[in-house]
């Protein structure tokens, strides 16, 4: 397979953990049938997860990177050589998901760098920044990545808009335009968003000219900034994953997610109920806990195989896969600040659920 005659476009999402990153990016991916569209999804934690929840419709596999966050040089070289490679096998439009820890600060630098290593054949068409209405105003006061995700976007989209009033809504689009002047704002009130949401121009087809009056596309990416330097107050978020190998019941896992969830920005993976066949995806932000079958209908479907399992062979990045299927039993628990310790952690897990489990920090 040679590089599209029309090259490609390289589209960025990014938003804080737990905004509805994944939701989003499954909606454009959902009116994007017939192009040749890579995927690349960045975890912050060891473990995987959303790589097995996104689509892929074009079957390049989906190409996951974790450990870390693409703008830093624990990922960033594995990142550009999985986009060069995504290039060479034709893909007309890259999309990725960035970790919800994302500090695009470096975007100028990054997105120069993988042009360069593409010879001309690659677009930037802009990052667009999911926010979440219920904690936007919250999660600002306590992590400095969400004012530096917002400082560097190019469009927007407000997620569970359905679940805040119009005074906040308001509010909300009032920070954002003060922060990017004319960018789009779309408001997804629980139903799916299209994808010129995320991409703008880069929507309409292969080939189209990226060359919108958007932020930062016509005007040039914003340089980096003293003001994104470092973590904040809280310092860089820690994470573990917990591993268990056994099947649980509901009300014990729910009783242990609700007893750490305060200390956490994020609880997500796999585990397996008790009274449930297969794998069950849990999904924890603050005091709401969802649990959801999983493979969901038309989810994790791409071949494995294809281009995205081979983009970033040869540079590990904590781990690097295409195989779109659900990692075993785990859960990735992003703290807030120091978190609980790991022989307290494992114990309040057996207490809760009456069985054994394994942390790796």
């Amino acid at each position: 397979m040679a590089i599209s005659p029309a090259g490609a476009d390289l589209a960025l999402v990014t938003g804080f953990l737990g905004s509805g990153k994944t939701t989003v990016l499954n909606d454009a991916l959902s009116g994007l049938a017939g192009r040749r569209v890579a995927v690349v999804v960045n975890e912050w934690g060891k473990t995987g997860v959303d790589g097995a929840l996104l689509r892929d419709p074009a079957g390049f596999g989906i190409t996951e990177l974790a450990g870390g966050q693409i703008f830093c040089a624990c990922v960033a070289p594995a990142f550009m050589n999985a986009i060069g490679r995504l290039v060479e096998l034709g893909s007309e439009l890259i999309l990725v998901e960035t970790s919800g820890l994302a500090k695009p600060s470096t975007l100028a630098t990054l997105v120069a760098e993988v042009r360069r290593r593409a010879g001309g054949a690659l677009r930037y068409a802009g990052l667009a920044c999911v926010v979440d209405a219920t904690r936007f105003s919250t999660l600002r006061a306590v992590a400095l990545v969400v004012d530096e995700q917002v400082a560097y976007a190019n469009r927007f989209v407000i997620a569970k808009a359905d679940l805040a009033d119009a005074a906040t809504l308001d509010s909300i689009s009032a920070i954002l335009l003060a922060a990017r002047p004319g960018a789009p704002i779309v408001l997804r009130s629980g139903r799916p968003v299209g994808p010129d949401a995320l991409l703008g121009p880069a929507a309409a087809g292969a080939g189209a000219a990226v060359t919108a009056a958007e932020p930062g596309l016509q005007t040039g990416i914003p340089p980096s900034d003293p003001r994104w330097a470092g973590w904040g107050p809280g310092g860089r978020p820690r994470s573990v994953t917990l591993l268990s190998s056994a099947r649980v019941g509901r009300d014990g896992l729910s009783a242990f997610l609700h007893s750490v969830a305060g200390e956490t920005f994020r609880i997500k993976g796999f585990v397996e109920l008790e009274d449930e066949e297969g794998r069950t995806l849990v999904d924890c932000v603050g005091d709401h806990v969802s649990f959801r079958p999983f493979p969901a209908a038309g989810i994790g479907s791409g071949s494995g195989a294809g281009a995205g399992a081979r983009a970033g062979a040869g540079a590990r990045a904590g781990s690097v896969s295409g195989s779109g299927k659900a990692s075993d039993p785990a859960l990735t628990l992003i703290w807030k600040g120091d978190g609980i310790p790991s022989t307290e952690l494992a114990a309040g897990w057996e207490r809760a659920t009456g069985t054994p489990a394994r942390i790796i920090p």
